[in-house]
Formats: structure tokens, C-alpha cells, sequence
């Protein structure tokens, strides 16, 4: 909610569900295909290049990343990185690194006790600060480097098991070491992009690019032509 109230939905019917296809297919290729409310995908309405994950696996990727991506490999890079990062449980990772083993355990009382007096209100002011850990995280400080080269990892690996290319990851990172910033958005918030560069070489091999299938160029400049318009 509020990285929505931050960015703004992009409200195209379209090109949200385009994304919400593509997006649900690679997540049935990842080692966690279920979760507790499904995966849902949502473009936000800002030229910022930017992708973000959150706990309740809803992944949120901008206009300005959609028109980085030339291809519908590309944007599965982007989204495949975003669920190797749900996959790994890597946001509560983090919060549970910042907070610490006394927060989790009182957490863990307060949840147990839902139904009694106060329990309810205890378990709000604990988890209020973890919302604001998360934000923090996504927006402000990001990912471990580790937690972030595991994502660019396992999202190459999701997208080779799904029958994409696992070279549009390297070459989406190529664009973004071009495109982006490195001391503000995205730029700050992941390791610098040259070691993610040389971390894909070496999971990607030898195997050369496979050539852009006309049917998916087809359907992603129909469906994203209005979007990547920004």
C-alpha cells in the first residue's frame, strides 16, 4: 500500500493482465509455485526504473523498467528476479536480521494470543515497525548483496526452466548498467551492476542468446505499447 500511494497504479487493463500472464507463468517454473494469496503482478504509473517484491508475493514493476525491456524475455528477467526474491523469503530475511530473535519470539506470543485482551492491539505495534523495515528496505537501504545475487541466480534459472532465455537476464543488466543511476532508486538499493554482470556470465555458460521469438515480440509490443510509452 505504500508503494502504490508513493508510485501510483498504471490503470491499463491490457498491459496488467499481459504482465500478470507472463508473471504467474514463470512463478509455476519457481521452487515455490503456491502461496497463501497467489501471485499477483501490477504495473505502477512512474518513468523510475524500478521492480519490487513484497511478503504477500504481489510484485510491482514500473513503466520506466517496462520500457528498459525490449523484449518479453527481458521483462520475464525482471519479474523472475522479483520471484527468486518471494521464493527465498528474503524481505522477512531482512526484517528478521533488523529486528532481532527477542522481536520474533514476542511476536510469536502476541499471535498465539490473538483472541485475548490487548493481544490484538500488542500485535499491531509490532508489526507496524516491520512495515516500515520492509519500505525502508525496498525503497532506501535494499537487499544483503548476497540476497540480491541470490535473486539474479535463481531468476536465471527460473526463466531457463520456463523456456526463456536465460540471456535476457545479462542483457536486461547490460541496459541497467547504461540506464541507471547508481547513487539513487534502484542504483542504491542493488550491488553494483558489472559483479551482477559477471555472476550471470558464468551461470548463463558458453551457450550463446536464443534468437527473439516473433509470436512473444508480437504479443509484448501490443500488449506493453502503451505502457512503455513514458
Amino acid at each position: 500500500a505504500q508503494l502504490i500511494d508513493q508510485y501510483g497504479v498504471y490503470e491499463n487493463q491490457r498491459a496488467n493482465r499481459y504482465v500478470n500472464l507472463v508473471g504467474h507463468s514463470l512463478a509455476q517454473f519457481s521452487t515455490k509455485p503456491e502461496v497463501f494469496n497467489g501471485y499477483h503482478f501490477q504495473i505502477l504509473d512512474t518513468a523510475e526504473i524500478n521492480a519490487f517484491a513484497t511478503p504477500g508475493s504481489t510484485i510491482l514493476i514500473t513503466r520506466g523498467m517496462l520500457k528498459l525491456c525490449a523484449t518479453e524475455d527481458e521483462l520475464a528477467a525482471v519479474l523472475a528476479h522479483e520471484i527468486a526474491h518471494i521464493q527465498g523469503d528474503h524481505a522477512m530475511e531482512m526484517i528478521k536480521q533488523s529486528r532481532g530473535a527477542d522481536f520474533w519470539k514476542t511476536l510469536g506470543i502476541a499471535a498465539i494470543n490473538i483472541g485475548t485482551d490487548g493481544a490484538t492491539r500488542q500485535l499491531a505495534k509490532l508489526v507496524g515497525p516491520m512495515i516500515g523495515d520492509l519500505h525502508k528496505t525496498l525503497t532506501v537501504s535494499g537487499y544483503s548483496r548476497d540476497l540480491e545475487r541470490n535473486a539474479d541466480v535463481e531468476g536465471t534459472r527460473i526463466l531457463r526452466r520456463t523456456g526463456y532465455d536465460p540471456h535476457a537476464m545479462l542483457t536486461l543488466l547490460e541496459k541497467m548498467d547504461k540506464a541507471v543511476d547508481s547513487s539513487k532508486g534502484l542504483g542504491s538499493t542493488h550491488p553494483h551492476t558489472h559483479e551482477r554482470i559477471k555472476l550471470i556470465k558464468d551461470e548463463v555458460g558458453t551457450a550463446g542468446p536464443q534468437p527473439v521469438n516473433a509470436v512473444r515480440q508480437n504479443r509484448f509490443n501490443q500488449a506493453l505499447a502503451a505502457a512503455r510509452d513514458i
